[in-house]
């Protein structure tokens, strides 16, 4: 088949050169097998790759989950932080931590965490140190620590010092008969199923009661009784009262080697509910020069047992416990 011009047509051309490349050669069984396993190795290494791939994920998926679990499992048991720390222990006293049924016996400087209910026995008491507050529990009494700066009374009697100067934070006592807030300050809160009573040694002490139309104030040297009505009586209650002796036998024993005699007497009229007087100029600066020595933090002493040291190891002092005040004079 041509054109009009006598020239080969399109497709013979085409049929023209692939008769004259001739024959294909056919490949040998030996180069047909090599292809075939080259191809097959080549399948056969996409497919690994393809598992390890499945695998390295699936094994990153298994960390994440195990991580996101562990720190479930740590978020969920991690303790409640500790509130207090136990200073001055006496007799039996039991503790039972937040969502446990189980009550264990307390020991000497052991923490108690947050959400802990602590019980006295009859013949048990304690001190804690919460934080710079301390807390003193008398016998047969039941309390919740609820965090560092406040507790739930639910029954007995606890004494609160907040120091001479407090962070501001400021401290709260609840009770069935409202909420007690201190303002830098000592006072007691007793309380029963009939009543509840407030004694104030030092500063002031708020009561925020459901009952009370508005907030009630107590000062040092007064005592309210909140009957279970919700009505408040009032009377005076010295400081330096004997029935405040409970809470001095708990006071944490004052480190007095290296300190001055004004120092440890300054600390006995503070625990005592008294005033530290001089009866004279020379005896306040003997007891501002004097320094002591011995009287370890881990001997016990009462105020007394101060006052005695004061007065055996200070040349030129003399030191009594009077009605109010702390007395020092010259010798």
């Amino acid at each position: 088949m041509s054109d009009t011009e006598g020239r080969p047509a399109p497709a013979d051309r085409f049929g023209e050169l692939i008769r004259a490349a001739g024959r294909r050669p056919v490949p040998s069984d030996g180069d047909t097998q090599r292809v075939f396993a080259a191809a097959h190795a080549a399948w056969q290494g996409k497919i690994r790759a393809a598992r390890r791939r499945r695998r390295i994920l699936a094994a990153a998926a298994s960390l994440a989950v195990a991580a996101v679990l562990a720190a479930a499992v740590a978020l969920r048991l991690e303790p409640a932080p500790d509130a207090a720390v136990v200073v001055r222990l006496a007799g039996t006293v039991e503790a039972r931590p937040d969502g446990s049924d189980v009550w264990r016996a307390v020991g000497a400087a052991d923490s108690v965490a947050s959400g802990a209910r602590l019980r006295t026995r009859q013949d048990g008491a304690l001190s804690l140190d919460l934080k710079g507050v301390t807390l003193r529990v008398d016998e047969t009494t039941t309390l919740v620590l609820e965090s560092p700066r406040h507790v739930t009374l639910e029954g007995g009697a606890v004494y609160v010092d907040s120091g001479v100067a407090t962070d501001g934070s400021g401290f709260s006592v609840a009770t069935a008969f409202g909420v007690f807030e201190d303002i830098g300050t000592q006072f007691e809160i007793r309380s029963s199923e009939a009543a509840l009573r407030l004694r104030v040694r030092e500063g002031r002490v708020q009561l925020a009661s459901s009952g009370l139309d508005e907030r009630v104030e107590a000062v040092a040297g007064e005592e309210l009784m909140v009957g279970a009505t919700g009505g408040v009586r009032r009377r005076s209650f010295p400081p330096a009262h004997p029935d405040w002796s409970w809470a001095e036998a708990l006071a944490a024993t004052p480190e007095l080697d290296g300190r001055s005699a004004y120092e440890a007497l300054r600390w006995v009229a503070r625990e005592t509910g008294r005033r530290l007087v001089f009866a004279d100029p020379a005896a306040d600066l003997r007891a501002r020069s004097a320094i002591m020595s011995g009287g370890r933090g881990d001997v016990h002493l009462t105020p007394e047992d101060v006052v005695q040291i004061v007065n055996g190891t200070v040349d030129g002092l003399e030191c009594s416990l009077d009605p109010g005040a702390v007395v020092v004079r010259s010798r």
